[in-house]
């Protein structure tokens, strides 16, 4: 958990998640479709995503939460949209950020391994 709040790290980890998927042909199909489901499910709470990026079984993603409303839309989204994914998500961790300047955000972490029950780091 210690990558969700340190910021230059989660940063550069979806950088490199990013990087996967669009140079991975099976973490590609993932990307796509997680990217997809993101933007659109997302958008109908009024947010959107600054970084997301896939592997072949874990993808990322972070959420601004700008705006006097955007932690109560993000909590909709939670409730209503993750249980409509379009592949199972047999883990999915989050966990708020707030900047030194004040910016907050919601960062996700889900394994889209039907048979994953943990996330595990090195």
């Amino acid at each position: 958990m210690g990558v969700f709040h340190d910021g230059p790290a989660w940063s550069k980890l979806a950088r490199d998640f990013e990087n996967d998927g669009l140079s991975d042909p099976d973490a590609r199909d993932l990307h796509l479709l997680f990217g997809d489901w993101l933007t659109t499910t997302l958008g109908r709470h009024g947010l959107e995503f600054a970084d997301f990026g896939c592997g072949r079984s874990l993808c990322l993603a972070t959420t601004p939460l700008s705006g006097p409303d955007a932690q109560a839309a993000y909590q909709r989204w939670s409730r209503q949209e993750r249980k409509a994914s379009p592949m199972p998500l047999p883990v999915f961790v989050e966990s708020p950020f707030t900047w030194p300047d004040g910016r907050t955000e919601m960062r996700m972490m889900f394994s889209t391994d039907p048979h994953g029950a943990a996330i595990g780091t090195p």
